[in-house]
């Protein structure tokens, strides 16, 4: 990693384990145990396939998490999976993998969560701005819907990145 400000050249390590585990705990009982099983469940209606999908689930997310936690423990260096890739196949790999994580991987993974985050932002008692770079509405129908807009003061679509501009001069004049 090269030198940031005043010389430093790693992250701060702060994070507990309890802290770690209770981060990993909180998002999975929030989305994947509750949220997501519970829409399935309601649109199989089988209850013994249903459990059995649950639980194929959990061993293969285990068997990540393990995966993930050797690789942490081979390469104690902070960045993931964007050094996993790096150092396995090459600094490209790496630098891709990021970029997908920060454009369309994460992004998809909190879409499943929108509902979890629309219960913690109804929650929360602070001024809160949707923003989406493109317009949603010139989208498909079923992607045009957003879960956590109710929750929010405000939507800004559409506008690119000058939609969070905006959004900030909005919330700092709350």
């Amino acid at each position: 990693m090269a030198d940031g400000p005043q010389g430093v050249t790693e992250l701060k390590r702060q994070l507990t384990l309890l802290d770690a585990t209770m981060i990993n705990v909180g998002t999975i009982i929030a989305s994947a145990i509750f949220i997501v099983p519970a829409e399935i469940a309601l649109r199989l209606e089988a209850t013994s396939l249903t459990v059995l999908v649950w639980i194929v689930g959990g061993i293969v997310s285990l068997l990540g998490a393990l995966s993930i936690a050797e690789l942490a423990a081979a390469m104690p260096e902070a960045g993931g999976g964007y050094v996993y890739l790096r150092e396995a196949y090459s600094p490209v790999w790496g630098w891709l993998y990021g970029w997908a994580n920060g454009i369309v991987i994460n992004p998809a993974a909190l879409s499943h969560y929108s509902l979890a985050l629309y219960d913690c932002l109804q929650a929360l008692e602070v001024p809160t701005v949707e923003v989406h770079i493109s317009n949603i509405h010139a989208r498909e129908e079923f992607r045009s819907k957003s879960v956590t807009a109710r929750a929010a003061r405000g939507v800004i679509t559409g506008l690119g990145f000058k939609g969070y501009e905006l959004a900030m001069e909005y919330l700092v004049q709350k």
